[in-house]
């Protein structure tokens, strides 16, 4: 069942894209799910940014993802080490629904169009995905790879067809592999470390079209998270951001052309 505690993580849309860009939720003292309100609100989201509490108690931050305009889908862990599932359509929520696996991290999911994608570190440290095809999910099956024991995944779905994932490895440098066939098959596991040390799990999104792609985390002495970014034509690189952050960034989307990065700093604000 669920059980459990934590707190706040931003989440996206497609992964961060549409809806769910403007929500960050957040858990009860009771350890179940509710959701803030972020930006201006849209009709057919109204339930969700009343700040109701949804049920249910977590033992992992939720990850979420909205595959359509009236869609949205967030995923938690339960005590039971499995991935749960409630589904809202035009804010209106539906039960929990058990997604079985046994899994060690907070789940990332992402949408392209009626189908969906989930990703969460297993007890083997390597990443595992299960899949909404639109209308039935798939078995869990392994992405291979071994991350930090404390890390989880992040996924981004920045173009048709496409899936990017990135984790925290057990040299606690970037690691990423990459879907150009909607999830069905990935690339081997590379390894963007470039002598940058992660001390958090990494918070992906992509804009300008999906042609650029920007991954933050936070460094070793709690400095400014480095950003990777990859700029298509314009090539790889990692880029220093300056600030003291505390806990893992997230980094939500914002106007076209725009993106933020959304971070707790050591004063807890």
């Amino acid at each position: 069942g669920l059980q459990g505690r934590r707190g706040h993580r931003a989440l996206g849309g497609g992964k961060r894209k549409g809806a769910i860009a403007r929500l960050l939720p957040t858990v009860t003292a009771a350890g179940g799910l509710a959701a803030s309100f972020l930006s201006p609100p849209r009709p057919n989201l109204e339930g969700l940014l009343a700040g109701s509490s949804y049920g249910g108690v977590l033992t992992s931050d939720p990850g979420g993802s909205s595959a359509a305009s009236n869609s949205t889908d967030v995923f938690v862990r339960g005590t039971d080490s499995g991935i749960w599932q409630i589904h809202f359509t035009s804010g209106v929520a539906g039960p929990w629904t058990p997604l079985g696996g046994v899994l060690t991290s907070d789940p990332t999911s992402v949408a392209n169009g009626a189908r969906t994608d989930v990703f969460a570190r297993g007890g083997d440290n390597g990443i595992y995905q299960k899949t909404w095809s639109g209308t039935s999910w798939g078995p869990w099956h392994g992405l291979g790879g071994g991350f930090a024991a404390s890390s989880g995944p992040d996924a981004d779905h920045r173009a048709a067809g496409s899936v990017d994932i990135f984790a925290r490895g057990t040299d606690n440098g970037l690691w990423h592999t990459w879907s150009d066939d909607n999830g069905d098959t990935f690339a081997a596991w590379e390894s963007l470390a470039a002598g940058q040390t992660l001390t958090s799990d990494p918070a992906a999104d992509s804009w300008a079209g999906g042609t650029h792609l920007d991954v933050y985390a936070r460094g070793t002495d709690n400095s400014p998270p480095p950003r990777w970014r990859d700029l298509g034509s314009g090539g790889r690189s990692w880029e220093p951001l300056g600030g003291g952050p505390s806990p893992s960034p997230g980094a939500p989307c914002g106007a076209i052309g725009h993106i933020g990065d959304v971070v707790r700093g050591a004063d807890g604000g």
